[in-house]
């Protein structure tokens, strides 16, 4: 977002900049070029200064070449003042005017928009967290809200039949399970995958956490449940593991 705003705010920076070249470039090559006329028809050799600024003024594209190097540092501006100088000392002056005016000026200016604008953008980005951060309690708050009343017996906590029994005939609750990406038709694997400790109760805090976690995109539930499978999967590996171990220690001490 910072990326976006402030390449924005280089285009509108760097137009402003080239309008003000153009409006000086036109003034300094109209200048320089009836200067060198005039030199031309009353017949008076260039002299190598003169020449310079011919190259330096000669037209648009070299005007505001020159215009672009003299207050990017390229080269000393100090040389084209002379130059301009020679046309006239009026000139030389307003050349001086937009190197001072071009650089306290414009550059500042553009600097401080930039600084303005990440600033801004900054605000913007602090504002999206905060109400971020605020939908999510309000969310959590409702789900606190929701468990109290799928925990029907008041015991703090909640079994697979009280949440079966409830999504089963409460279609409000249904349609939020929904709109959480959330498949209320499969309770059981719904269940589990909240269950996180397996003991076979839902604790508040279980079931706000697993609805945050699971709540997005439905792909999300699909690779919870998976993690869920592979959990289970890994017990019974374990146990499988362990029961052939107790096994084969007890047929080698049977053979000795």
């Amino acid at each position: 977002l910072l990326l976006s705003a402030s390449v924005s705010m280089l285009g509108w920076s760097l137009l402003a900049v080239l309008s003000i070249m153009v409006l000086f470039t036109v003034i300094f090559t109209q200048s320089a070029n009836e200067y060198l006329w005039d030199l031309h028809r009353q017949g008076h050799p260039r002299t190598p200064q003169q020449d310079l600024m011919q190259q330096d003024f000669g037209d648009m594209g070299k005007t505001i070449y020159s215009l672009y190097t003299a207050i990017t540092g390229g080269r000393n501006w100090g040389t084209y003042t002379d130059e301009l100088y020679e046309v006239g000392w009026a000139y030389a002056i307003i050349f001086v005017f937009f190197i001072s005016f071009s650089f306290f000026g414009v550059m500042n200016i553009v600097t401080s928009v930039f600084v303005e604008c990440a600033m801004q953008t900054t605000q913007k980005h602090r504002d999206l967290l905060v109400e971020k951060r605020s939908f999510e309690l309000d969310h959590l708050k409702h789900m606190r809200e929701i468990f109290k009343e799928i925990d029907m017996d008041n015991s703090g906590t909640v079994e697979y039949d009280e949440l079966r029994l409830r999504l089963r005939d409460d279609v409000q609750l249904q349609d939020y399970f929904k709109a959480l990406e959330l498949n209320p038709t499969d309770t059981l694997t719904l269940f589990e995958l909240l269950d996180q400790d397996g003991c076979g109760r839902l604790t508040v805090d279980e079931f706000c956490d697993g609805a945050m976690r699971l709540k997005g995109e439905a792909r999300a539930f699909d690779i919870n449940f998976l993690i869920q499978e592979n959990r289970k999967l890994s017990h019974v590996l374990k146990q499988h593991m362990k029961d052939s171990t107790e096994s084969i220690d007890g047929h080698h001490v049977a053979l000795h």
